[in-house]
């Protein structure tokens, strides 16, 4: 019932675990060189995502549990702060995406969104996909958000390492201001929320909120009111 959406599963998982986050990646890219390794990884992930959501669609509804109504506003408390981490993701160099390194020489390397977390991309996916997984509750919803979210949090930490590996003493300095677990750098007086450099995020951030809200139950089929 569930065989193609936990091979989907696996096979998301596989990709960034043992291709991207392994010696692995170092053996292509010395063959390929790094953009036809970054052109080859992100063909492969796609069309792992596209296998992944196609499974997902077509599996039964199976639920293992219901969660109690409180629970069904989890995402509309979520989803705004993972979008704002969405959007900023892209409104600012951030050296730890592929290509990106070069940014760690930089002294402002940590703005906008990356004083908040290192891995605002990641972290977005992470908040999204666990705050659906916990309202769902069925098998389909375990193996979809879940897999999604694993591989969010365990990318964070890869990546971090990828780094430690190929830029020193560039992303030790960089890691001394910014941090993985959103907020912990600011908590712990290692930066400073500049929302005068997240203003673009959250104006787009919050139409988004607005658009998904509108549409989600004629795209997802249900309400995120509950």
């Amino acid at each position: 019932m569930f065989e193609r959406l936990a091979l989907a599963s696996f096979a998301w998982f596989a990709i960034h675990a043992f291709v991207a986050g392994s010696e692995l990646r170092w053996w292509l890219a010395q063959r390929l060189g790094q953009r036809g390794f970054a052109a080859f990884f992100s063909l492969l992930s796609l069309a792992s995502l596209a296998f992944l959501i196609q499974a997902y669609r077509a599996a039964a509804f199976y639920p293992l549990w219901f969660s109690p109504r409180i629970i069904h506003w989890l995402p509309l408390a979520v989803m705004p702060f993972a979008l704002v981490l969405l959007v900023g993701a892209f409104s600012v160099p951030n050296p730890t995406v592929v290509g990106a390194e070069k940014v760690l020489e930089r002294t402002d390397a940590a703005r906008g969104v990356l004083r908040i977390t290192r891995h605002p991309f990641l972290w977005a996916t992470a908040l999204w996909s666990g705050a659906h997984l916990l309202v769902t509750g069925h098998v389909a919803a375990i193996l979809f958000f879940g897999t999604l979210l694993l591989t969010a949090l365990r990318g964070t930490g890869s990546i971090d390492e990828k780094r430690r590996r190929t830029n020193k003493a560039e992303f030790a300095r960089y890691a001394e201001v910014t941090s993985n677990l959103p907020f912990a750098a600011i908590i712990q007086g290692k930066n400073r929320l500049a929302l005068s450099e997240l203003w673009v995020p959250l104006v787009i951030a919050t139409l988004l909120t607005a658009v998904l809200l509108k549409v989600h139950l004629g795209l997802f089929g249900f309400s995120p009111f509950g």
